[in-house]
């Protein structure tokens, strides 16, 4: 089994020493992660080295270039001849100029994929200068991470065809979570939720229980940079059970600290919530402090940024926190 993370183009060596092919007989797995490489690249490594693979997943990050099922089904036919399982995750961004999305992604359809058994998905949204998204294998390879676009924007394509049962990890991308929301994500216990909108109407307690079962999170993603102390509250009065919770941001509204104590919501989400670990992407101060121990009475972990002057006050505030 190999599995290489990340594989870039490097501009720094101005001569690469080219290497002699090697029968690797035993590497029969290989993972391989790209960020926006040439094909004609990966092609020569899987000439070079993987002859003999039997299960390809790949996760690339590029655009129609490296979504060409012609190039892929010759490299395969010609040069992986035991290939059984061929497992693609591509997020692409097209020019508005270029073919539209589907016709590049219907090759995929062809007999060559069908007869292999080897079947595809997408879903990705349409702006005023391109396409984004994602294209990507679906069963029998049951992912337990799946990316689900959200957007105001009604020029949206979501062509779901597969079993959520599998998903654990759930990233929802949003320009505003919305109503019309079509899946349901029946054992996901991890959640994380980016939110690009800057106008947040919505219910989004509600909407989020069409998607997954909030009882059931353990671990909770929130990337919101204007995250409301009310939403925040709410999202774990309806999640009682997230012992990891990671956050860009403190909420920026929680200014009076004992108006939300009196809050009866607040009361039951700060006695009964089972959070030990919070990371907190951006720098917090003293006098948020108070804010994270009444919440998290229960914390054992934190992870965030402070400045130096803070230091020894941060410190001798958490160690006052009773045990």
């Amino acid at each position: 089994y190999l599995s290489i993370n990340s594989i870039v183009e490097s501009h720094r060596i101005s001569e690469t020493k080219e290497l002699s092919p090697i029968e690797l007989k035993y590497f029969k797995n290989i993972f391989l992660k790209f960020d926006y490489i040439h094909f004609g690249k990966f092609e020569k490594i899987v000439k070079d080295f993987f002859h003999h693979v039997q299960t390809l997943r790949l996760t690339i990050i590029g655009d129609k270039r490296s979504l060409d099922a012609k190039q892929y089904q010759e490299l395969i036919t010609s040069y992986m001849p035991y290939l059984r399982i061929f497992d693609i995750n591509h997020e692409y961004s097209i020019e508005k100029n270029d073919l539209t999305y589907h016709d590049i992604i219907n090759q995929f359809n062809s007999s060559f994929w069908i007869e292999n058994k080897w079947f595809f998905t997408h879903q990705h949204r349409r702006t005023s200068g391109s396409h984004t998204g994602i294209f990507y294998s679906t069963v029998p390879y049951r992912r337990k991470h799946y990316t689900y676009y959200l957007t105001f924007n009604n020029e949206v394509c979501s062509n779901i065809q597969e079993n959520l049962n599998s998903v654990k990890h759930l990233h929802i991308v949003s320009q505003g979570i919305q109503n019309n929301v079509l899946n349901y994500f029946p054992n996901v216990n991890q959640l994380s939720i980016k939110d690009k909108s800057k106008n947040r109407n919505k219910p989004i307690i509600a909407i989020l229980q069409r998607i997954v079962p909030l009882k059931q999170l353990t671990t909770l993603f929130i990337e919101y940079y204007d995250l409301s102390v009310e939403d925040l509250i709410k999202l774990l009065y309806c999640a009682p059970n997230v012992h990891t919770l990671h956050l860009v941001a403190l909420p920026s509204n929680f200014t009076d600290l004992e108006l939300i104590k009196e809050n009866e919501i607040s009361k039951y989400v700060s006695n009964m919530n089972k959070i030990e670990n919070l990371s907190i992407r951006t720098w917090i101060t003293f006098y948020e402090i108070p804010f994270i121990l009444h919440f998290l009475p229960k914390l054992k972990y934190l992870e965030t940024q402070i400045v130096t002057n803070e230091t020894q006050k941060i410190i001798r505030l958490l160690y006052r926190k009773d045990p």
